[in-house]
């Protein structure tokens, strides 16, 4: 069995280099890796390129930058690999991934593999809890189990924990309506990818390295299309509902619990990145304004959240932006004020 790995490179020769070696690694040797470069302006174009000429599973494709996005989609039209499977290039496989996986395919011929990962910062790697116990199967008989659980979790959502079946993947077509979309864009594919599937298996097992220090540096800086960009992704798995069978009511409020709760994320996330007092006033007025969200607002379980969160659900439901504005300031004072390792914990509550 041949297996893709899909690579989008960008100006990434801090990494690069454990990145390739990490694929060259694998105790599983039958694999091509595909990287494309996206306009690189960085040493990274000459390192891929002198891997490629010493292994001919090293693919590269130079491209003008086009953004990550069209990088990828030019990766998965080069696969010919009988499954994809997906690696950031600032992060890197276990050595075991592909083996592990070659075995999970090869004892269930799922149509899907997915996995667990490694956090990996300054101070070493941690990984997270399980979603599912280890080699649980979906198939038409539970599936709908699966999708539950995608309602209250966002551990499922990423497209590098996962090893996908490369027709499945060909098959997706971009909607040109989703295009411009920011955040998100790895639950969107998912999505097309959880629908397609007809068999799903996941291994409660650690063999992806994600490497969460640079992607605090990346996300510094605010994106004013956070709110908006997650909502329309977010719908369009409300609209799925009806489409895996499980739009029943109780599902539909575990869909607003779970659609509400990120939104706050996001927003108190935006806060702590230091943004000015104009542009969380814009994206308090535009969460305010959102139909989408003030019907979430009126049908969410409100003892699914913590008494802080039940004031804004609150303030948000009374469209009250300034008080809005102030109790958030206030939160985030009082979190920047706390020592670095309570912040951490606050984090993983909110999360």
């Amino acid at each position: 069995m041949l297996f893709s790995i899909i690579t989008p490179v960008y100006n990434e020769e801090k990494y690069i280099t454990q990145c390739i070696e990490s694929v060259l690694n694998q105790t599983y040797a039958n694999f091509e890796l595909i990287l494309v470069d996206d306009g690189s302006t960085d040493n990274c174009v000459q390192i891929m390129d002198d891997y490629a000429k010493k292994d001919a599973r090293v693919k590269v494709h130079h491209q003008e930058n086009q953004g990550p996005i069209a990088a990828k989609d030019k990766a998965i039209s080069l696969a010919t690999g009988e499954y994809c499977v997906f690696l950031d290039s600032d992060d890197y496989f276990e050595p075991i991934l592909l083996e592990t996986v070659y075995e999970a395919i090869k004892r269930t011929n799922c149509d899907l593999c997915m996995y667990k990962w490694y956090n990996v910062d300054e101070k070493g790697k941690f990984t997270i809890e399980g979603v599912f116990e280890h080699n649980t199967f979906f198939d038409k008989h539970n599936m709908h189990e699966f999708y539950k659980k995608l309602i209250t979790v966002n551990e499922l959502n990423s497209v590098w924990i996962k090893a996908i079946r490369a027709d499945i993947l060909k098959s997706i077509k971009r909607d040109p309506n989703f295009l411009w979309i920011r955040r998100e864009e790895d639950l969107y594919i998912s999505l097309q990818i959880f629908t397609r599937a007809e068999s799903i298996l996941y291994l409660d097992v650690p063999l992806y390295n994600y490497r969460t220090t640079n992607r605090e540096s990346m996300t510094k800086k605010f994106d004013p299309t956070i709110f908006k960009s997650s909502t329309a992704v977010r719908k369009e798995v409300f609209r799925h509902l009806g489409i895996w069978g499980i739009d029943d009511e109780q599902s539909k409020t575990t869909f607003y619990n779970w659609f509400v709760k990120n939104a706050f994320r996001l927003m108190k996330g935006s806060f702590m990145l230091g943004i000015s007092r104009k542009e969380k006033l814009v994206l308090l007025r535009e969460m305010v304004q959102d139909d989408f969200f003030n019907d979430a607002l009126r049908k969410v379980d409100k003892s699914y959240y913590s008494k802080l969160d039940r004031i804004e659900i609150f303030l948000f439901k009374h469209k009250l932006v300034v008080l809005l504005y102030l109790f958030n300031t206030m939160i985030f004072n009082r979190y920047a004020a706390k020592p670095l390792i309570e912040r951490k914990e606050m984090r993983k509550r909110n999360a």
